[in-house]
Order: structure tokens, then C-alpha cells, then sequence
């Protein structure tokens, strides 16, 4: 089926009037998608005079990561005491500045564009996502829009869109490097981008930098190269911490090697044995299949390709995940994404379509959808 076909412009149709149809219920008159930030009511006194004055959604009891995000974007630099107060610990929320200061600069300052421009970034990021692969896969048949259509309605990429966190925008400013094969000076320039979004993305600068054994002369370069993709961030980060001090960050992220997974196993599926809570199968669905995408990885070893390096290095991401991501298991689906989108790709190249295994690995996403429809704001 051509691009230009009939059948090819009503499945992107498809795609496209989805995202507006999960994203639209969100969409509130006066409010806007500031529904999407999760500004919650246990944070509203502490909320900055700037965001006080933007009429915005507000959720009962409790929000969540974005809303300290939206109000750094009101002050990128972080210099108002106001900000550190309504930021629940500004020394790890402030490293993730990249999303917050595109939101300032798309909002040319002002408080009452930036805090509606904020839940847009993903949209768009969404979107930039679709062109890239419709390009990275062409010529598109059947199979591809398959791949394509579990890449972009992954939990892992519906949760970034459902709360506007900073996962996708850090997993395709590290995909852009992996998968296009860039050269090293405009690969570094994607990469500390990613950094800036998201600290997890020296994983990136990593899958990208480190390959075969080259030349002394090489290594240097690709050491140079690294160096550069990182020192923004790492320079960004030690200003933050000198003013805001060490992070206050409660432990939890990283447990021994499948311990978090194994005990979110047994907890879930004690939870569906009880009531058949479909969270409880959501869950139990995304750690098998994420881990299924782990395993293959490593099973089909292509250690010469960034991708798939990308895909391996948030594997080892996986294993070492812990009860924290492990609680609302779509935050670990989030965690990983780089991990599932490198998997799926990597799979649209096998010489024969395997439906069966990006169903089997891939339907967990089907709760990720569920969670977004029903999910109450």
C-alpha cells in the first residue's frame, strides 16, 4: 500500500484523531489541557503567585511530577524563593530543565501561554515521533503500521502524554542519534539535549558513544564527543546543587537485580485473584511483556548497532527498577521506554513480519489505553 494511498491516509487518521479524542477529554473550557499537569489541591498553598494568577485544573487530593515541572517553567533559572517553596525538592526537579525552559521560550514569558503551553510539549513530541518513523521505516506496508501504531500507543508513551512528564521528549532526542546513524558532532548536540531532559539519558550518550574497538585516535574523539553531549547537563546540575543542596530523593528507584519486578508480580496478582482488578492484570501484563522485550534483546545480540544498545542499556535499566516505579507499574513502562520503542523498531527490520510476538509483547499497552480513557482528573 503506497503512502499516498487511500488506506495508508485514513490509518494515520486513525492515529492522529485518537491521540485528539484521549487527549480532548482532558480538555477543559478556561482550563485548557492543564488537566494533563496534575496540579494537585495537597500543593495549592504552596503553589507560586505566578501560577495562582493562571486559572488552571486542579485535582483532587493529590497531583503529580509535572506541576513542580510547569512552575519551574515560570522560572527557569529558579531564581524566585518562590519557586524552591512550590517545588516539592527543586535540587532533582531542577535538573530536568530542558522541557520546562521550551515551554518559557514557546510562551514568550509569560505565565498565562506558558503553563498551556507545557502539556502541548508531548503532543508535539508525539507527533515529531510519528514523522520520524513513518521516515526511519519507509516503505510502509501493513506490518510497519503495526509497529508503528504499538510504538505510539505504548503505556510507556501514553503515560508520558496523560501526566506531561519528560520520558518521550528524552527518548526520541536520544532515539534521533541511535537510529539515524548521525555523525558524532550533531549526534552530541541530540544527546545533550536528551540530557537536559532527563538524566537517565547518559544511557544514551552510552549506546550511542561506545561500539566496536577502534583506533586510540577514535576513542579519544568519541571521548571528546561524549564529553561535550554531557557537560551541559553535568554543568546545568552542579549549579542546582550548590544553590539547593544534595536531593532529597527517598529511596526505592533501584532494588536488587528483578526484585522489584518479582515483588510487584506477586502483589499484582494477588490484588487480580482477589477483585479481578484490571490495574492488577495491567500490571501483571506489563511486566511480562517488558521483560519479553528484554530477553529478546538480548537473545538477537547486534552489539555493531546504537539501537539496539540503546534498547539493551534500559534493559539493564529494567532489571535493577525498583518498588518505587514498581507501584503504578506504568510509571516503569515510562521508565523503559527508550527500551520498548528500540525493540519495536529493531523488530519492523526482521525480514518477516512476527505478529505474534509484537502482540504478545506489546499488549500491555492495552491497559495503558483503558487507564487513559477512564482515568478521573
Amino acid at each position: 500500500m503506497q503512502k499516498n494511498s487511500l488506506g495508508h491516509k485514513l490509518w494515520l487518521a486513525v492515529l492522529v484523531g485518537l491521540l485528539v479524542v484521549l487527549v480532548g477529554r482532558r480538555h477543559e473550557p478556561g482550563h485548557g489541557l492543564t488537566a494533563l499537569i496534575q496540579f494537585g489541591a495537597d500543593f495549592a498553598a504552596d503553589q507560586t503567585p505566578a501560577l495562582a494568577d493562571v486559572p488552571h485544573h486542579v485535582r483532587e487530593p493529590h497531583g503529580f511530577d509535572a506541576q513542580f515541572y510547569a512552575q519551574i517553567a515560570l522560572d527557569p533559572l529558579l531564581l524566585d524563593p518562590a519557586t524552591a517553596k512550590a517545588v516539592d525538592d527543586p535540587s532533582y526537579r531542577g535538573r530536568r530543565i530542558l522541557m520546562p525552559w521550551t515551554a518559557y521560550l514557546l510562551g514568550l514569558g509569560q505565565p498565562r501561554f506558558i503553563i498551556h503551553v507545557y502539556p502541548v510539549i508531548d503532543l508535539l513530541v508525539w507527533l515529531a515521533l510519528l514523522g520520524c518513523l513513518l521516515r526511519w521505516l519507509a516503505p510502509i506496508d501493513a506490518w510497519k503500521r503495526g509497529v508503528i501504531t504499538a510504538i505510539l500507543f505504548s503505556s510507556g508513551t501514553l503515560e508520558a502524554l496523560r501526566l506531561s512528564l519528560t520520558d518521550l521528549p528524552a527518548t526520541l532526542l536520544m532515539l534521533v542519534p541511535c537510529a539515524t546513524l548521525l555523525p558524532a558532532g550533531p549526534a552530541s548536540v541530540w544527546l545533550a539535549l536528551a540530557s537536559l531532559c532527563r538524566e537517565t539519558s547518559v544511557l544514551g550518550v552510552a549506546a550511542y558513544f561506545i561500539g566496536s574497538k577502534p583506533t586510540n585516535t577514535v576513542w579519544l574523539r568519541r571521548i571528546g564527543w561524549a564529553g561535550a553531549a554531557l557537560l551541559p547537563a553535568a554543568l546545568w546540575m552542579l549549579s542546582i546543587h550548590f544553590r539547593f543542596g544534595s536531593a532529597q530523593v527517598t529511596g526505592g528507584n533501584f532494588a536488587t537485580p528483578l526484585a522489584g519486578a518479582w515483588g510487584a508480580l506477586e502483589l499484582a496478582a494477588r490484588r487480580f485473584a482477589a477483585d479481578f482488578s484490571p490495574s492488577a492484570l495491567g500490571a501483571i501484563a506489563a511486566i511480562i511483556g517488558l521483560h519479553w522485550q528484554a530477553l529478546h534483546l538480548w537473545r538477537h545480540r547486534q552489539w555493531q548497532d546504537p539501537l539496539w544498545r540503546l534498547g539493551v542499556f534500559f534493559s539493564l535499566l529494567l532489571v535493577l527498577t525498583g518498588p518505587k516505579l514498581w507501584e503504578v507499574p506504568l510509571a516503569a513502562c515510562r521508565a523503559v521506554l527508550p527500551m520498548t520503542i528500540a525493540f519495536n523498531l529493531l523488530l519492523a527490520r526482521e525480514p518477516h513480519p512476527r505478529w505474534a510476538l509484537l502482540i504478545a509483547t506489546n499488549l500491555y499497552s492495552v491497559y495503558g489505553l483503558y487507564n487513559f480513557i477512564t482515568y478521573v482528573s
